[in-house]
Protein backbone atom coordinates (compact mmCIF):
# COMPACT_ATOMS: atom_id res chain seq x y z
CA UNK A 1 0.00 0.00 0.00
CA UNK A 2 1.48 3.05 -1.44
CA UNK A 3 0.33 6.71 -0.95
CA UNK A 4 0.20 8.79 -4.26
CA UNK A 5 -0.37 12.80 -5.26
CA UNK A 6 -4.15 12.97 -5.61
CA UNK A 7 -5.74 13.88 -9.54
CA UNK A 8 -6.66 16.95 -7.90
CA UNK A 9 -3.53 18.11 -6.50
CA UNK A 10 -2.82 21.60 -6.98
CA UNK A 11 1.01 20.97 -6.49
CA UNK A 12 1.59 23.54 -4.08
CA UNK A 13 4.56 24.13 -2.55
CA UNK A 14 4.03 23.83 0.72
CA UNK A 15 0.82 21.34 0.79
CA UNK A 16 0.68 17.80 -0.82
CA UNK A 17 -2.85 16.11 -1.48
CA UNK A 18 -2.52 12.14 -1.77
CA UNK A 19 -4.56 9.16 -1.70
CA UNK A 20 -3.53 5.80 -1.63
CA UNK A 21 -2.58 3.98 -4.58
CA UNK A 22 -4.59 0.33 -4.29
CA UNK A 23 -7.97 2.85 -2.57
CA UNK A 24 -9.78 2.65 -6.18
CA UNK A 25 -12.72 3.76 -4.35
CA UNK A 26 -11.16 6.55 -2.37
CA UNK A 27 -11.78 5.56 1.10
CA UNK A 28 -8.13 7.35 2.46
CA UNK A 29 -7.46 11.13 1.62
CA UNK A 30 -4.56 13.23 3.33
CA UNK A 31 -3.24 16.66 2.79
CA UNK A 32 0.40 17.28 3.83
CA UNK A 33 2.22 20.41 4.39
CA UNK A 34 6.13 20.81 4.47
CA UNK A 35 6.45 20.93 8.02
CA UNK A 36 5.19 17.37 8.75
CA UNK A 37 1.07 18.27 9.55
CA UNK A 38 -1.74 16.80 8.22
CA UNK A 39 -4.96 16.69 7.47
CA UNK A 40 -6.28 12.98 7.04
CA UNK A 41 -10.16 11.98 6.32
CA UNK A 42 -11.47 8.11 6.01
CA UNK A 43 -14.73 7.72 4.59
CA UNK A 44 -16.84 4.49 6.05
CA UNK A 45 -20.09 3.41 4.68
CA UNK A 46 -19.38 4.62 1.82
CA UNK A 47 -16.41 5.96 -0.26
CA UNK A 48 -15.36 9.67 -1.11
CA UNK A 49 -16.27 8.76 -4.85
CA UNK A 50 -19.97 7.46 -4.09
CA UNK A 51 -22.69 9.29 -5.42
CA UNK A 52 -24.96 9.31 -2.32
CA UNK A 53 -21.93 9.88 0.85
CA UNK A 54 -23.25 11.68 3.46
CA UNK A 55 -20.94 14.37 5.39
CA UNK A 56 -21.56 12.20 8.45
CA UNK A 57 -19.29 9.14 7.20
CA UNK A 58 -16.16 10.82 7.38
CA UNK A 59 -13.52 10.71 9.95
CA UNK A 60 -11.16 13.91 9.97
CA UNK A 61 -8.22 14.64 12.19
CA UNK A 62 -5.50 16.97 11.91
CA UNK A 63 -2.14 16.38 13.31
CA UNK A 64 0.70 18.53 13.35
CA UNK A 65 3.58 16.22 15.01
CA UNK A 66 3.14 13.24 12.96
CA UNK A 67 6.30 11.07 14.56
CA UNK A 68 4.97 11.49 17.85
CA UNK A 69 1.18 10.56 17.28
CA UNK A 70 2.45 7.24 15.25
CA UNK A 71 4.56 6.60 18.42
CA UNK A 72 1.82 6.77 20.59
CA UNK A 73 -0.49 4.78 18.23
CA UNK A 74 1.67 2.18 18.57
CA UNK A 75 2.35 1.88 21.66
CA UNK A 76 -1.78 1.86 21.95
CA UNK A 77 -1.22 -1.47 19.92
CA UNK A 78 1.22 -2.84 21.56
CA UNK A 79 -0.44 -2.24 25.53
CA UNK A 80 -3.74 -4.00 23.59
CA UNK A 81 -2.15 -7.04 22.39
CA UNK A 82 -0.84 -7.39 25.41
CA UNK A 83 -3.32 -6.76 27.11
CA UNK A 84 -5.72 -9.67 25.09
CA UNK A 85 -3.11 -11.93 24.49
CA UNK A 86 -3.40 -12.67 28.75
CA UNK A 87 -7.11 -12.47 28.30
CA UNK A 88 -7.37 -15.55 25.68
CA UNK A 89 -8.01 -12.58 23.11
CA UNK A 90 -4.92 -12.54 20.39
CA UNK A 91 -4.56 -9.93 18.13
CA UNK A 92 -5.40 -11.13 14.84
CA UNK A 93 -3.10 -10.88 12.07
CA UNK A 94 -5.24 -9.12 9.39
Amino acid sequence: MEWKRALDDENLNHWVNLVLDDDDDNWYKCSVRWDGCIHFWRAYNNPFNHVNRKKDDIDYIHICDLDEFIEILTKLRDTAKKYFANHDRPWPDL
